[in-house]
This record gives C-alpha cells, sequence and structure tokens, in this order.
C-alpha cells in the first residue's frame, strides 16, 4: 500500500497513457471499418450516379456504430471543408470581415 502511495502520480501518468493508447487505437479501428463500408458500396456501385452512392454510403453509415459514423463523418469533414463546422475562431473572423465590409460599402455608397 505504501508503495501505490508513493507513487501514485506514476500510476496515474501510467493509467492515462494506457487509456490514451486504447482511444487512439479504438480510433483506428473505427476508421478502417468506415473506409471498408466506404469501399464496399463505391465497388457495388461503380457504374451508378454519385448522388445514388453518396445516398448508398449514407444508408449504411446510418446502420454503422457510433464510433464508424464518427469516424466517417470526420474524414469528410477532411476532405470537404463544406462539411465542416467552423469553429469559433472562424466565426468570429467571418463575422468582423462581414462588418468590415458592410462598413466599406456604406462609405462607397456615401461618396457616390
Amino acid at each position: 500500500m505504501d508503495f501505490l502511495l508513493d507513487h501514485w502520480d506514476l500510476l496515474t501518468t501510467v493509467l492515462g497513457a494506457a487509456l490514451t493508447i486504447y482511444k487512439v487505437t479504438r480510433w483506428g479501428k473505427a476508421k478502417s471499418r468506415g473506409l471498408v463500408l466506404v469501399a464496399e458500396v463505391i465497388e457495388a456501385l461503380k457504374e451508378v450516379d454519385a448522388d445514388q452512392v453518396k445516398k448508398a454510403v449514407a444508408d449504411k453509415q446510418a446502420a454503422a456504430p457510433a464510433d464508424v459514423q464518427a469516424a466517417i463523418g470526420d474524414a469528410v469533414a477532411t476532405v470537404d471543408p463544406k462539411k465542416q463546422t467552423p469553429t469559433s475562431t472562424t466565426v468570429a473572423i467571418r463575422e468582423v470581415m462581414r462588418v468590415i465590409r458592410k462598413k466599406v460599402e456604406e462609405k462607397n455608397n456615401a461618396s457616390a
């Protein structure tokens, strides 16, 4: 018991590292399963329209486990900027730029 009390910080670090390795490994496996799922759909629908492929992937994704759904969503957001959720910094910068653009337009209209 004294060993545990003397080295609680070391034990906490080891447990934290083990948990991190577990989570990262699980996320990697989920991404792998998601990739396999998407590849299967694409192979099955080679000769069809892209919209049909998207619908088939969405249907399969809805039936997949939550970690696979998250991995596919993350992969889509990485590839397609339109699907990314903007960060609060991005939203703030866009808002500032919108206000500046509006002020410049008002100034130009007033001087014209």
